[in-house]
């Protein structure tokens, strides 16, 4: 039976979203099998991943004082859960690690992992692994990011030095971030020659990841109580439709003052509606609302409070996750 076989994957979706809203969570998070498949029940888009390559001599040279290899030796380990958590403080959208995690990393024997030390603390690191060129002889290697974390400019400036300084050895740096604009760090952007019209060099290639689904739109905004929502003062109703979780969908009220936000009741200044998918992303900040509106994936009532909306939810930074799970 076709129809029975297709309300399986609902109904499991259906006890996930019911467990742990039951258990007080109101937002959750998955790697899809298929974006299409997820987002028809309620999961938005988060961040683009970008694979960049370059060649090491077109990344920037500095010195590499105060770069080294990390061994798997406790107290290394002790640092970098340190620097992760420390930029996981900075940084929207990061999971906490445990130290098993840690473990996990330095465990795996093909990862090399080279930390930047300011003299004080760990300040920054990044794991990669060699990769064989396909078809190339067994001298040609590429080295694969596959974390980049850095809490200062100088981290950052010294984790690159040190990649510069495999000119020699290696053909391209290959780093998977999920960061738009870290073309802007490369002496040459080019990915590869490919020209898209009409005078566009490719810089990278993007893949879409990580989705994002609310489960319970009022405790959301109550674990959100400290956030500053761009210091705003307004009263606005938010509807949304969530047709797959009922119990989640319907209309609140966002009473904010000086960018705080509390749930309250009575007459709001504009209405905005969007479906769970799309609030989802707007939410984490992968997306802006005036972005939405332009699509035709979100409804306001009064378009004079398109940009003030914008700025409600604007965020400084895309979510970001490096969590495989």
């Amino acid at each position: 039976n076709l129809i029975a076989l297709a309300s399986i994957p609902v109904a499991l979706v259906l006890y996930f979203l019911r467990h742990y809203r039951d258990r007080g969570a109101p937002l959750t998070a998955l790697y899809p099998f298929r974006p299409d498949f997820y987002r028809q029940m309620g999961w938005g888009y988060g961040t683009k991943l970008s694979q960049y390559r370059v060649a090491p001599a077109n990344l920037p040279p500095g010195s590499k004082q105060g770069v080294r290899f990390l061994e798997n030796r406790d107290w290394e380990k002790t640092a970098v859960l340190d620097c992760y958590h420390r930029y996981l403080e900075q940084t929207n959208g990061m999971f906490v690690r445990s130290r098993a995690d840690v473990d996990d990393l330095f465990g795996n024997l093909a990862n090399k992992i080279v930390g930047f030390h300011d003299g004080k603390k760990l300040r920054g690191y990044l794991v990669f692994r060699f990769e064989k060129v396909e078809g190339g002889s067994f001298l040609q290697n590429d080295i694969v990011v596959s974390e980049l974390i850095y809490e200062t400019p100088a981290a950052l400036r010294g984790l690159l030095a040190f990649l510069h300084t495999q000119a020699d050895q290696i053909r391209q740096v290959v780093l998977n971030l999920l960061d738009d604009d870290f073309h802007y760090v490369f002496h040459d952007p080019r990915y590869s020659d490919r020209l898209l019209p009409p005078v566009y060099h490719e810089s990278n290639v993007q893949g879409v990841g990580l989705m994002y689904r609310v489960i319970h739109v009022g405790r959301l905004f109550t674990a959100l109580r400290e956030h500053d929502f761009g210091g705003q003062s307004c009263r606005l109703r938010l509807t949304v439709r969530d047709s797959l979780l009922p119990e989640n969908a319907g209309s609140v009220l966002l009473v904010v003052e000086n960018g705080r936000l509390r749930l309250g009741e009575g007459e709001a200044e504009a209405t905005i509606t969007l479906d769970v998918a799309d609030f989802s992303s707007l939410i984490v900040g992968a997306v802006g609302f005036a972005q939405l509106y332009r699509y035709g994936l979100a409804e306001i009532s009064d378009l004079a409070w398109v940009d003030k909306v914008d700025r409600l939810f604007a965020v400084r930074q895309k979510p970001v996750c490096l969590a495989s799970f």
